[in-house]
């Protein structure tokens, strides 16, 4: 499975901006890892998302016109299983971020536990799977009558505001945390649920060792499978290789660099500081879009674009999704959190 290796760091902000900086990393480094590895869409507010869904960016709305029935004839979407997801880490985990905990109550976990948090960790999306159908949503099998015309639409390419959900990835979000603690004393995990239970208002799950050490800790991020990413059934080779060219015009991947620096930080006024930053630069290389469906849309729908299949695949090029996925960040991190 691939894996792909993000930094992230605590910052020492206030609790209110630090929960905002932390979620926009947190969507940053999603949105890249799918974009890179899975060429999907991720989401973050709809969790309910079924293959043959309509969607439409930024507030994943679902459009229905059958009100609890989507308008393909494809059958009933069944889940198939596949491998975990495995996102690591190469710093300190934000676990404000990946596990919603406040921050600022990391270093009372840390005094706790009479340790400190490591730095191997790693987000992980298991059970995973991917919803399968008898058929593909096409034009083909729009469901007749006047109340799926859009569907039609969107299925034709005439209508760029929505994405098709033509395949969608399913899972349960969980943060693992490795510890390196002070001692060789056994560890009482009852005791230490109840304190951290009373500090967080949860518990994570504990993972000891045979010996009685306490080797990691995970936290739940969504409390259970839900739809996660999806993926549209056309996509636009020409706008992908588009991206592409404006990216390595940046010069020596220096687009990647400020994504890079926006991932860590050491003071208050760093990340608003570097955000601003990383804004004017997405300007003044053409890359900045500051709504969320044009972005999208302009790579994922059917006019002009070719049904995203294997063959399609193999003839492009990988260091195309590399650049959407690091300007997709950019964006999470600089322009739509805002």
């Amino acid at each position: 499975m691939k894996r792909l290796g993000l930094s992230l760091i605590l910052i020492a902000f206030s609790t209110t901006s630090q929960a905002g900086m932390q979620e926009r990393r947190y969507k940053a480094a999603m949105s890249e890892y799918f974009m890179v590895v899975h060429k999907a869409v991720p989401l973050f507010t709809n969790g309910n998302i079924t293959k043959g869904d309509i969607v439409q960016y930024p507030e994943e709305a679902v459009i229905r016109p059958l009100k609890d029935r989507i308008c393909f004839n494809i059958g009933k979407a069944k889940p198939r299983d596949m491998d975990s997801m495995t996102i690591h880490y190469t710093d300190k985990l934000t676990l404000s971020a990946a596990a919603d905990i406040p921050a600022h109550k990391i270093a009372k976990i840390e005094a706790e536990l009479g340790g400190t948090i490591s730095q191997t960790n790693k987000v992980v999306i298991n059970p995973a799977s991917r919803l399968h159908t008898k058929r593909e949503p096409n034009q083909n099998n729009v469901i007749k009558g006047p109340e799926c015309e859009i569907a039609r639409l969107v299925a034709r390419g005439f209508e760029s505001k929505y994405i098709i959900a033509s395949e969608v990835l399913r899972g349960k979000i969980t943060a693992e945390v490795k510890l390196t603690l002070n001692g060789s004393a056994e560890f009482d995990a009852k005791l230490t649920q109840k304190k951290l239970k009373k500090l967080l208002g949860s518990s994570p799950k504990l993972n000891i060792s045979g010996s009685g050490k306490l080797e990691s800790m995970v936290f739940s991020r969504s409390p259970s499978v839900r739809s996660i990413a999806i993926k549209s059934r056309f996509v636009s080779p020409w706008h992908l290789g588009r991206l592409n060219q404006l990216y390595e015009a940046t010069g020596g991947k220096d687009l990647d660099i400020r994504v890079r620096k926006l991932m860590t930080g050491t003071d208050a006024n760093f990340f608003e500081k570097y955000a601003a930053d990383l804004r004017d630069f997405l300007e003044r290389n053409g890359l900045i879009q500051k709504d969320p469906t044009s972005f999208y849309n302009r790579f994922f729908y059917g006019e002009g674009g070719k049904v995203l299949d294997n063959e399609l695949l193999k003839v492009i090029p990988q260091e195309h999704w590399r650049a959407l996925g690091i300007v997709v960040a950019a964006h999470e991190l600089a322009v739509w959190g805002k």
